[in-house]
């Protein structure tokens, strides 16, 4: 199989794991991959992280040596004839390495939509502007509503660059690194803000941007700092009721200074 056996340097799935979540057949042989169109082979849009692990992996079949004429010798993943349960057991367990930011976020004090909504954007799978783009889905324009800088909506300008939602992160004393990754930008900031409560205070915010976004969007609702704040406070309440007692005792004292 393609994704799943080890005829090339490792496991593909392993080497491309964000490709590989856009696979729509997991169990596909390597002529199948070679004959069939990427619509045919992919769910689109890609996103850009996996469209340049499907340039390398194109890149890795031009590069191999390909004999028709050759015999299959079958033999396990681990390189052996011989089975072994404890080598199958930690195969069908994984050891593919993810960010412990996920793991961090899961586990904060938020509502489950709050968390839901932060994967989706550290994924990149928002339904921005950007992403209508790469759905092919056409708009009238595709510029960032809540500011006039005349900028496409990407995940990274909504979120960060976006003159409106710097104005937002400054009332609450936090600050991006913007020449950083997304993840390490989250791990800096982190480090700079030195509080416990960080995660909720972060992903809180960003729910609200977003919901401020689809207002301005769907409802033709007019926006402001003052409108956001009372906005963030009010959703923030919603997680102090949720949290553990040693987070939203800080959340409280934090809420009480927040202007």
């Amino acid at each position: 199989m393609l994704w799943q056996d080890e005829w090339s340097d490792g496991l593909l799935k392993d080497k491309f794991p964000e490709l590989f979540s856009f696979v729509r057949k997991p169990k596909c042989s390597i002529i199948f991959q070679l004959d069939k169109d990427t619509a045919v082979a992919f769910f689109l849009p890609l996103s850009p992280q996996a469209s340049a692990q499907l340039e390398a992996m194109q890149a890795l079949f031009q590069d191999f040596s390909w004999d028709m004429n050759s015999e299959d010798h079958w033999k396990y993943i681990w390189g052996s004839i011989t089975y072994s349960s404890s080598k199958a057991y930690r195969l069908l367990i994984g050891q593919q390495q993810t960010s412990p930011l996920f793991k961090w976020m899961w586990t904060s004090g938020n509502l489950g939509k709050h968390k839901f909504f932060f994967w989706l954007l550290l994924m990149d799978r928002l339904n921005t502007r950007n992403m209508l783009i790469r759905k092919n889905r056409h708009l009238d324009d595709y510029n960032c509503v809540l500011c006039n800088t005349n900028t496409e909506e990407t995940c990274f300008h909504l979120f960060s660059t976006c003159p409106f939602s710097a104005a937002c992160w400054n009332s609450i004393n936090i600050s991006w690194n913007t020449n950083l990754e997304p993840l390490d930008m989250v791990y800096q900031a982190r480090i700079s803000f030195g509080s416990k409560i960080f995660r909720e205070l972060v992903i809180t915010a960003c729910w609200v941007i977003w919901t401020t976004r689809n207002g301005v969007i769907f409802d033709g609702k007019a926006h402001s700092l003052n409108q956001w704040k009372r906005a963030f406070k009010d959703e923030l309440g919603l997680v102090r009721i949720k949290s553990k007692k040693k987070i939203r005792d800080v959340l409280i004292r934090w809420c009480e200074i927040f202007p």
